[in-house]
């Protein structure tokens, strides 16, 4: 019984790790894909 609970706690544990480095690598992907549109868009303005 607590060997079960042990690994239903560790699965748990890995699935909350992964949705965080997921939620870690979309928002590197936005953040680059926005500060990359915004050098395009305010790049010629300061030209």
């Amino acid at each position: 019984m607590a060997r079960n609970d042990m690994v239903r706690l560790l699965h748990h544990n890995i699935s909350l790790c992964h949705n965080i480095l997921f939620l870690v690598l979309v928002f590197s992907l936005c953040y680059r894909n926005v500060t990359e549109m915004s050098i395009f868009v305010v790049g010629p303005l300061q030209l």
